[in-house]
């Protein structure tokens, strides 16, 4: 996790933030005891063969590990492990713009996004170039963004540049949900 796991990294801390998993003083130690004794989708219903095929055969997580890690054993970089491998297979490659079946609406919508160069940073297909911008959207002094993180001058008011993937299915817009509305963002641009 300390090189090349960004992904790693970052779910480490919902686990034991206590707004997102509304509970304080959490420890790994704990984390990694209750997963011990829990089992799999104990409260779920109405899951897939596959899933349902695969917890009759491995009761709890120490098998799970023990399958994926080649021991039973626990811990917290193997949470964070286990967590990011599954993310890494969610591709949403199902939409209309992946299956060109764009409705007029949508195909003006990405005209207008391309004729405003929105895709020097919003690259297709994932709509975005996974870079940093400071797009002038708050005084950096009340803003700082990624120089936060890196302490890099350059980096002052920087972002990153989020995808645009289903962007109409979103309550809210920019790094700080200033806007509710797409007209507003694209407004802001214009």
């Amino acid at each position: 996790i300390q090189t090349n796991g960004a992904l790693e990294s970052q779910i480490v801390g919902p686990i034991l933030n206590s707004v997102e998993m509304s509970h304080t003083g959490v420890s790994w130690a704990e984390v990694e005891t209750r997963l011990a004794s829990v089992r799999p989708l104990a409260l779920a219903t109405n899951y897939p063969a596959d899933v349902a095929g695969v917890l009759a055969s491995r009761p709890g997580y120490p098998e799970l590990f023990q399958a994926a890690f080649g021991s039973g054993q626990i811990t917290a970089d193997r949470i964070a492990k286990a967590i990011a491998t599954y993310e890494r297979t969610l591709i949403a490659d199902q939409t209309p713009f992946d299956l060109n079946t764009l409705t007029p609406n949508q195909q003006q919508g990405l005209n207008r996004l391309t004729a405003n160069n929105c895709t020097v940073c919003h690259v297709p297909p994932l709509f975005t170039g996974n870079g940093f911008r400071n797009i002038g959207l708050r005084p950096v002094a009340e803003d700082l963004g990624r120089q936060i993180v890196t302490s890099n001058n350059a980096d002052r008011g920087k972002f990153k540049v989020p995808t645009l993937r289903n962007v109409a299915l979103k309550t809210t817009f920019m790094h700080n949900g200033m806007f509710t509305t797409l007209q507003q963002v694209f407004g802001f641009y214009d």
